[in-house]
């Protein structure tokens, strides 16, 4: 599935043009062009132009996840933002190991 065809396609069918969408996204129209051309997105941008387009993208991807998705656009994006904050979080406890590792080598 390539998610910038399905969202041309949808903003075909709706009433708005890619400078109305880059307008409400707060983009400019050659970055509507660049995100149509993606075979994926970021999920926070997905929610965005899915509620502008008052369509439900994730609905694309069900098929691709076994059992399908239950979870909510915005469940799916606040799990996600809280897996971000673990990695961050695990990166931070990284480094501090690193440097601890390099002092017993000096």
């Amino acid at each position: 599935m390539h998610i910038g065809e399905v969202i041309d396609r949808q903003l075909k069918l709706s009433s708005l043009t890619k400078k109305e969408l880059a307008d409400r996204l707060g983009v400019s129209r050659s970055h509507i062009y660049t995100i149509l051309e993606r075979p994926s997105i970021d999920t926070d941008l997905l929610v965005r132009i899915s509620k502008i387009l008052n369509y439900n993208f994730f609905n694309h991807y069900q098929s691709l996840v076994p059992g399908g998705i239950s979870a909510s656009p915005e469940e799916l994006t606040a799990t996600i933002r809280q897996m971000r904050e673990k990695i961050s979080y695990l990166e931070e406890i990284n480094d501090l190991l690193r440097e601890k590792a390099g002092r017993k080598r000096e």
